[in-house]
């Protein structure tokens, strides 16, 4: 039987505060060429549940706020 590998590519980016760079990662997320590891979104509500949860290391991806 043979052992299956799963491999998993990573890519960072790293951006300033700039309207063009900006603009760039914009258009490359929406054409999904990088998906977000997002773990878990929090209403603003939960922000202190968030921030324990990020504060105690259990998450796995990014943790968001959603802000209405």
């Amino acid at each position: 039987e043979a052992n299956q590998v799963s491999l998993t590519s990573l890519l960072f980016l790293f951006v300033n505060e700039n309207g063009a760079q900006l603009s760039q990662v914009s258009k490359i997320f929406e054409q999904n060429k990088i998906q977000p590891s997002i773990d878990e979104i929090f209403e603003l509500s939960e922000v202190n549940k968030a921030l324990k949860k990020v504060d105690n290391g259990g998450s796995k991806g990014k943790t968001l706020l959603k802000i209405n």
